[in-house]
């Protein structure tokens, strides 16, 4: 909360860019802290998808967005699409999907894949099928290699 109310206070966040009540966005209902989450560079010769797809609501507006880093940081290249009304799923398992065929088109052979969608991860960790294989490294994040 300190450090919202420091972005705001600086003028580096605006009101405009924050709709509803401000003490939403520290809210703690559940019980779980908030918890700093850093970018980390990828192994060499490896490169990362971080992607993230969003809907407003289970049936609603979406789009989705990622970028794919080499192993020293450099985007290699960065997507982004406005999509369709859609479930909250879609948007998560399009994402994942349209990264790594750009992986496929650039000619990558080894990603790790980084999202917030832990139910897309088990989706594709349960899937056999396809000419890759998933390596567990943390909970929101897979390693792919592609044979």
């Amino acid at each position: 909360m300190e450090q919202l109310r420091l972005l705001f206070n600086t003028k580096v966040l605006k009101q405009k860019h924050w709709r509803g009540d401000l003490s939403v966005a520290t809210s703690n209902e559940k019980g779980v802290s908030p918890k700093q989450v850093m970018w980390s560079f990828p192994p060499q010769s490896w490169c990362k998808l971080n992607c993230d797809g969003a809907s407003q609501g289970n049936l609603g507006k979406s789009g989705v967005g990622g970028l794919i880093r080499d192993s020293a940081g450099k985007v290699m290249v960065a997507f982004y699409e406005f999509l369709e009304l859609n479930t909250s799923i879609y948007p998560e398992l399009f994402v994942v999907y349209w990264g790594m065929q750009l992986a496929l088109d650039l000619g990558l052979q080894k990603l790790k894949v980084e999202m917030d969608a832990s139910t897309v991860l088990k989706i594709i960790d349960s899937t056999t099928r396809g000419n890759w294989k998933l390596q567990h490294d943390h909970s929101n994040q897979k390693t792919c290699r592609w044979k």
